[in-house]
């Protein structure tokens, strides 16, 4: 199972901090239901002002990855919108994943065909500059991965479609993962 974004974590944690404090302040100054209700309440409010700043920060840096340019990215955030239906969230997924793949397929092409240089110093160098591709690769696959199972959480995707894209995800990201073994192998690196 995949570790939890640290923004996810840290609002977890967040929302722990603020229910028990709620209810400790509740229930030392009168145990009386309504005014456990009230902080419960007020609790529930904070906590949605916290999911909405939270998508705040995900809609901000959307927008900064659609910035860059990556159709994956920009793939991506679409089908983390809520107003879409079931099925654009499905599409804009399975596209996504076909860019994604499409982009892993090239990186590992081109990483294949990195010249080894003789002197070893520009070796070490030609490594790290051909593998910089592959890692920001398995770096994304670990959003689509994510994407796709907040999807099937959702109830926007069912759980065979959530294991097909996860086994295109994993697929590609084991093409990366043997591209990079090999360019180490080849250019006499241990990294």
């Amino acid at each position: 199972m995949k570790a939890l974004p640290k923004r996810t974590v840290a609002l977890a944690g967040m929302c722990a901090l603020a229910f028990s404090g709620a209810l400790l302040a509740g229930c030392s100054s009168s145990n009386t239901d309504q005014q456990i209700l009230d902080k419960l309440n007020q609790v529930e409010t904070e906590l949605d002002e916290l999911k909405e700043n939270q998508s705040g920060s995900t809609d901000a840096s959307g927008a900064a990855d659609s910035a860059s340019g990556t159709a994956a990215d920009q793939n991506a955030s679409s089908a983390n919108g809520a107003s879409q239906g079931t099925a654009a969230s499905s599409a804009d997924m399975e596209a996504a994943i076909a860019d994604f793949e499409t982009r892993a397929a090239e990186a590992v092409s081109t990483a294949d065909a990195v010249a080894v240089p003789q002197n070893s110093n520009d070796r070490v160098q030609a490594y790290f500059d051909a593998k910089a591709p592959l890692e920001t690769l398995e770096h994304e696959s670990d959003s689509l991965e994510d994407q796709a199972e907040a999807l099937y959480r959702q109830g926007a995707i069912d759980q065979t479609t959530f294991w097909q894209y996860d086994q295109r995800i994993s697929a590609a990201e084991d093409s990366l993962d043997n591209a990079a073994d090999r360019l180490e192998q080849r250019m006499g690196v241990d990294d």
